[in-house]
């Protein structure tokens, strides 16, 4: 995708949106979900493997309201900004180490 910009047609939004989905597309912007239990420390624990391997939270979202997830757990979906694929795949590694179900949502 091309897009042109200049003074005038410069729609921040969109222009978002272009980064974003540029980043994605070269594995420097991941999403990822993982359904965790819904107690104490539990968020600390996943939130230690990427900071362990260096990956920066952009944002966290929890959803406890809908009927894919077991009463008493928690879905998380998480964006992570990364350098690469190989630091993608260190992020599966861990977090399949730690038997943490989750999925890659790019």
């Amino acid at each position: 995708m091309v897009a042109l910009i200049s003074g005038g047609n410069i729609n921040p939004s969109m222009l978002i949106q272009i980064i974003e989905r540029g980043m994605l597309q070269h594995n420097f912007l991941i999403r990822v979900s993982i359904i965790i239990p819904d107690q104490p420390k539990s968020l600390k624990e996943v939130l230690a493997v990427f900071g362990n391997l260096r990956a920066n939270v952009q944002s966290i979202e929890h959803d406890r309201y809908t009927t894919s997830v077991p009463v008493g757990f928690v879905k998380l979906l998480i964006t992570l900004q990364v350098m690469g694929a190989e630091q993608i795949n260190s992020i599966e590694t861990e977090l399949k180490k730690r038997k943490f179900k989750y999925e890659l949502l790019n």
